[in-house]
Formats: structure tokens, sequence, C-alpha cells
């Protein structure tokens, strides 16, 4: 009775912190090289907590939940693609939990930004 519950809530708390944290910027072709032959890939430079610390967890939802035509073209046995970005329903039971979990993972992640004052509201209804 407590197992499956909790292996649902850290499943979650484990999409939201990779979706929060995904790394974007430095070099990212193959060869390494750029159209002048200069070495490019000084390596990962932002993540997207700045980004998504400004919205609420259903922005976040909306924003990354891939239309049907994305869906259809991506989603392929070899590769396939997550339907749902993460649980918000989940999280809409659980906001509090989440919220006690990330509270330390970036400075941005504070309790005054959209994101976290956002799960407070969700803990409070």
């Amino acid at each position: 009775t407590v197992h499956l519950p909790l292996r649902a809530r850290l499943g979650l708390l484990s999409n939201l912190v990779d979706l929060l944290s995904e790394p974007y910027g430095g070099g990212s072709s193959t060869d390494n090289d750029d159209a002048a032959g200069k070495d490019d890939d000084d390596g990962i430079t932002h993540n997207y907590v700045p980004i998504h610390a400004k919205r609420t967890p259903e922005a976040i939802h909306a924003l990354l939940r891939p239309s049907e035509e994305i869906w259809k073209e991506h989603n392929t046995p070899e590769h396939p693609l997550n339907s749902e970005p993460f649980d918000l329903e989940l999280l809409k039971e659980c906001p509090g939990f989440v919220r006690r979990h990330l509270d330390a993972m970036h400075a941005l992640l504070d309790a005054d930004c959209l994101f976290m004052s956002s799960l407070t509201e969700m803990d409070k209804a």
C-alpha cells in the first residue's frame, strides 16, 4: 500500500528534475567543428530552470505536451515518445512532496518563483 504510491511520486519527481535541469547550449555537432573548422564543443552552458521557474506547472505541461501531429511523427517503437511530459494529476495530489524535494535543487526555485508558489497554492487547495 505504500510502495506503489511512493514509487509513482518518486517517478514524478524524477521526471520534473529531468525536465527542469535538462541541459542546452554548447556545441552539439558530432564532429565538434564549426564552419571555420574551430572546435565548437565547449560544453553545456545552461539548463531550463531559469525558464521553467517563471511558469506554473500547468503552463509547462501544456507547453511540452506533444501535439497529435508531433506524436504521430516522432512516436516510434525505436524511440517511443511520452504522451505527457509529467503526470499533472499526480502532481496536484502531492504538490508538497514535490516542493519539499525540489526546494534545494536550484537557487531560482525559491518560494517566490511562480513554479514553486504554484505548488504551494496547489497544496493549500
